[in-house]
């Protein structure tokens, strides 16, 4: 088959996924209010700390994982509010975007909740985090 034809197919194929699956941004901006998510890298510690708090105190269960690692990372905490501590030696050499921060969030009110964000070095601005449906 023709390249040209399959490689713009495969990509509106996967930005209609994203799109489909993405909260609107009045959700958006109510699941921001909801929930608090940030990755703060502590470089005197050698550690990434993963922050989660619920304020409408409904979530079930979280499935924690950070991407990108040679050894996965991967944790279901059944808590409203955690603090998770893992050891990075050293900031990535090609960012922390290539270790992006996930979270399968399942809530009384929202049932299946995706959440993904990108750690950051403690002091900076934490980035957006970006919601969408399970």
């Amino acid at each position: 088959m023709n390249l040209r034809i399959i490689i713009p197919a495969v990509s509106v194929g996967i930005i209609s996924v994203i799109i489909i699956l993405a909260a609107s941004p009045d959700e958006n901006a109510q699941l921001s209010e909801t929930f608090h998510i940030q990755g703060i890298y502590i470089e005197s510690e050698s550690r990434v700390e993963i922050h989660f708090t619920d304020n409408s105190q409904n979530t079930e269960s979280v499935v924690l994982e950070i991407l990108g690692l040679n050894d996965s990372f991967q944790k279901t905490l059944q808590t409203n509010e955690f603090i998770e501590s893992v050891a990075f030696a050293e900031p990535p050499i090609h960012g922390w975007a290539v270790h992006p921060i996930t979270l399968v969030i399942k809530h009384n009110d929202y049932g299946i909740i995706q959440a993904k964000t990108e750690i950051r070095p403690q002091g900076e601005p934490a980035p957006p985090v970006i919601f969408g449906r399970g």
